[in-house]
């Protein structure tokens, strides 16, 4: 009776992934207005997957340096643990920048200038990886 039980749910479980397809890289992001003065990053990620996720990560940061993207020297710290975004929801996070200080070997909070960026976040969903990015201006 259980292997009739866990062929069935095999069977369902399949022809669900069939009918709703992973699609990793359907979400939305977008990034809170910062100043020059901030150390903190603010970004909003809807889950337009169709499935959970699972704990959307700062990437990188970018900035447009003539036209052309280019990865800023910066590091991430955030302070809570993973967590889950179901189908349809969304989820506000922050990043602290921060940069190492080689005279006191220790890290410090970081600024942006003013410009033009992107911030790219991955992550998991169903197995996949997926990730989203969203311009921003640091005035």
């Amino acid at each position: 009776m259980t292997a009739f039980i866990s062929r069935i749910l095999a069977i369902i479980m399949t022809l669900i992934s069939i009918i709703m397809p992973v699609k990793p890289n359907n979400t939305e992001l977008t990034v809170k207005e910062m100043t020059a003065e901030s150390s903190t990053v603010v970004f909003t990620c809807v889950n337009n997957t169709g499935r959970k996720i699972d704990r959307p990560d700062v990437k990188c940061i970018e900035r447009k340096v003539d036209g052309q993207w280019e990865e800023v020297d910066i590091s991430f710290s955030r302070t809570d643990i993973g967590y889950s975004v179901n189908p349809g929801m969304e989820c506000t996070d922050s990043v602290s920048l921060c940069r190492w200080n080689d005279d006191t070997e220790t890290p410090e909070y970081a600024t942006l200038s003013e410009g033009e960026y992107r911030l790219t976040v991955v992550y998991a969903v169903s197995g996949a990886t997926g990730q989203t990015s969203a311009e921003f201006t640091v005035k």
